[in-house]
């Protein structure tokens, strides 16, 4: 993006016939400068870095992060292996910017109905994926949680990989693990979990077979249906002419059009050049995949790690996400990138690593909430700062 000086109010002459008049000429060319303030990205913008309250979450890398944009919420879910329970949840009220850990208060709630609630922690997952989830018509808020490695980190002692669905009730403060009919799914670590009305979409992440991990190239569906969900695709590999997405693969919700796809991007364990053929559409009514041979523009290279959300509203013609990708030659200051779809295929970078390093701060997370955009980090091994990206530094 072109940097320009800040456009300034021009003066109010000295002579003018009145104190009113003075001030009506003022407050025009106030607005006025406002006005292309508002147009024209301004030099001197930097990022507003603050605080963040209450029970914030260790900095590490959380094993899976879930969004309610709705309500402005953020979910981590962590797991600390040096902790009695390992699996903790904290939401983060983007609002009030106030982190709450709500594994304190939710209870277990035993199958079947009716039997007396117990105190019970979630169970140990490292790796396990998780998803927001909104129930129709009762507009119960949930969590999604599936799979994960049990009670450790140990790549060769792992134990045992979980293939279970648990259910948090975010307003019940209540989780149970969920009776999936359909027969059973390979149980993986770091899969890529995501909810589309009643249907639960699984990617990706890694299986644990003959004593050590592989890449799981396929995918689960699981639909809701008169309160009973039930697998209806089971480890169905990806079509031959899907490239490999590797046992990090991203997958998020997307727009195109008026229907809903599901963006997956190709995630290794080394660092990834996310080029065109990096990106895969899937169609979740037609269960299709449709890679994106090419692409004009600048994608990233030499990328450590990224997120990837959906554009937040309509800041581009035929955006459909932002990724935030954090480059190995320095790790400590992501770039933006504008992801568009076919048939005007192409990925943009924004430009603004420096005006991240202007902060002063290291982040090393990003989220799309609502309709506004953050980096996260930390100050005291906790994270503690964030600060919102202005929305006119990508649509400019």
């Amino acid at each position: 993006m072109a940097r320009g000086q800040t456009p300034k109010a021009q003066a109010v002459a000295e002579n003018s016939p009145s104190r009113t008049t003075r001030e009506s000429h003022a407050n025009a060319a106030k607005v006025k400068a406002e006005r292309a303030d508002s147009a024209v990205p301004a030099a001197s913008s930097k990022l507003a870095v603050k605080k963040l309250k209450g029970d914030a979450p260790p900095a590490q890398p959380p094993s899976a992060k879930a969004i309610d944009d709705e309500n402005q919420l953020l979910f981590f879910n962590t797991y600390d292996e040096s902790a009695k329970y390992g699996s903790q949840i904290y939401s983060c009220d983007m609002k009030t910017a106030t982190w709450t850990k709500i594994t304190k208060s939710i209870k277990y709630l035993s199958r079947p109905l009716g039997t007396p609630e117990r105190e019970r922690q979630l169970p140990s997952r490292f790796g396990g994926a998780m998803a927001f989830y909104k129930a129709k018509p009762s507009g119960q808020r949930m969590l999604l949680l599936f799979g994960g490695q049990i009670d450790g980190t140990d790549e060769h002692f792992p134990g045992a990989v979980s293939n279970e669905l648990i259910a948090v009730d975010l307003d019940a403060a209540k989780w149970w693990v969920v009776d999936v009919a359909g027969g059973p799914v390979t149980a993986r670590v770091e899969a890529q979990l995501v909810v589309l009305d009643d249907q639960l979409f699984i990617f990706g992440g890694r299986t644990y077979e003959n004593s050590e991990f592989r890449p799981a190239e396929a995918y689960c569906v699981a639909t809701l249906r008169n309160q009973q969900w039930t697998w209806d695709v089971r480890d169905a590999p990806y079509p031959p002419h899907v490239p490999a997405l590797g046992p990090y693969c991203d997958a998020t919700s997307i727009r195109a059009g008026d229907a809903s796809k599901i963006l997956l991007t190709v995630g290794n364990d080394k660092t990834t050049h996310l080029g065109p053929r990096a990106f895969v559409v899937f169609d979740p009514a037609l269960r299709t995949f449709t890679p994106h041979a090419s692409g004009s523009g600048t994608f990233p290279g030499n990328v450590t790690w990224f997120h990837i959300y959906e554009v937040p509203g309509s800041v581009k013609p035929n955006a459909a996400a932002v990724l935030c990708a954090f480059h190995a030659e320095d790790a400590q200051l992501p770039e933006l990138y504008v992801y568009s779809l076919p048939p005007h295929a192409g990925c943009a970078a924004l430009g603004l690593r420096k005006r991240i390093a202007e902060a002063k701060k290291t982040f090393e997370l990003f989220a799309v909430v609502g309709a506004s955009m953050y980096l996260l980090g930390s100050t005291k091994d906790r994270w503690d700062i964030f600060a919102e990206v202005p929305m006119r530094w990508i649509s400019g």
